[in-house]
């Protein structure tokens, strides 16, 4: 099977953004849905990865703040020379500043 225990990885995601469903003072909280892929590299070890992506997404005022902060759950499968990986499950936390 596949297996990838680190280097370095590239991803890349096209996420859908769902409004409304929270209301908030200040700021956004829109949830969203997405799919993507990634590739990683370590040594000689190239992997592609397939994966989905839910999660919630809190926007501050873009015009004082252009930052968002996340939190997520992804789904993926990892494909290499030796076949696939186990469908993994992980949760990434993180911020995005916006330009």
């Amino acid at each position: 099977s596949a297996k990838f225990d680190g280097g370095t990885v590239l991803q890349c995601d096209a996420l859908w953004h769902i409004y409304g469903l929270t209301q908030l003072p200040q700021g956004k909280l829109p949830f969203y849905l997405g799919a993507g892929g990634g590739i990683g590299f370590a040594g000689s070890v190239v992997v592609f990865e397939a994966r989905g992506v839910a999660g919630a997404d809190y926007f501050f005022d873009q015009k004082d703040l252009p930052l968002d902060i996340y939190l997520q759950v992804v789904p993926a499968i990892w494909f290499g020379s030796g076949g696939s990986s186990p469908i993994q499950v992980y949760a990434d936390l993180g911020a995005r500043w916006w330009f």
